[in-house]
Order: C-alpha cells, then sequence, then structure tokens
C-alpha cells in the first residue's frame, strides 16, 4: 500500500471512529509519517495504538484526547513527545518502545495513574 493510500486508509478508521463515537482506534503499521488532522478531535478515545508506523511527531492538540488509557507509540521515530502531554492524565498504559527519545518530559511524573511504562530501545541519555 502507497503511503498515500495508508494515509487515506487511517483517516476513513479516524472518519469511522468518530461517527461510532468509539473508544478504540488501531492505525498499527500503517507506516505512517503524519497522523490525519481529525485525530485529535476524537475525545472519547480510551485505547490508541499507532505502532509500527514512521512518526517522527505527534499532532499539535494530541493533549486533547484526554479520555485515553492505554497508548501505543512503539516502533516509531518519536525523539519528544509533545507539550502538554502530563494532561493525559488517565494514561494506565505508554508503550513508546523502539522510537528514537532521548529525554522524557518532566510532566511524565504528573500521570500518577501510569502502571505500564515501555521504553526500550529508545536512546534515553541518564
Amino acid at each position: 500500500m502507497s503511503r498515500d493510500a495508508a494515509y487515506q486508509k487511517a483517516k476513513a478508521k479516524i472518519e469511522e471512529a468518530r461517527t461510532a463515537g468509539s473508544a478504540l482506534l488501531d492505525l498499527s503499521g500503517y507506516q505512517l509519517t503524519e497522523l490525519p488532522e481529525g485525530l485529535v478531535e476524537l475525545e472519547g478515545l480510551r485505547h490508541l495504538s499507532l505502532n509500527g508506523n514512521q512518526l517522527t511527531e505527534l499532532p499539535e492538540g494530541f493533549n486533547q484526547l484526554k479520555e485515553l488509557r492505554h497508548l501505543g507509540l512503539g516502533g516509531n521515530q518519536l525523539t519528544e513527545l509533545p507539550e502538554g502531554f502530563s494532561q493525559l492524565t488517565q494514561l494506565v498504559g505508554l508503550h513508546l518502545n523502539g522510537n528514537q527519545l532521548t529525554v522524557l518530559p518532566e510532566g511524565l511524573v504528573e500521570l500518577k495513574g501510569l502502571r505500564h511504562l515501555g521504553l526500550s530501545r529508545n536512546q534515553l541519555m541518564e
């Protein structure tokens, strides 16, 4: 599937989730380099999997997904997490394995409900 076709397929899945009021969205393995705009409007989303893409950053407004409980971002090319990430206070599971993170945002410690944090295969400095 071409990158444009994958982007369009992801966009269609986001629209389906919006229409259905879905709490779950899986966009794993699409090889996306960017996320379609409508994603941050899915405010009722609880489980979001973006594993196995080629994301280098998350879109502005990502912190609007305040109901997220589980977020899979493994196997991307993220070098940092967006400002305001600590506003995702409902997160229980956060999987960042296999990215290019060198530092974690200070606000990550504010996620008091976080029970599972995957950070292996990054480039974190002590």
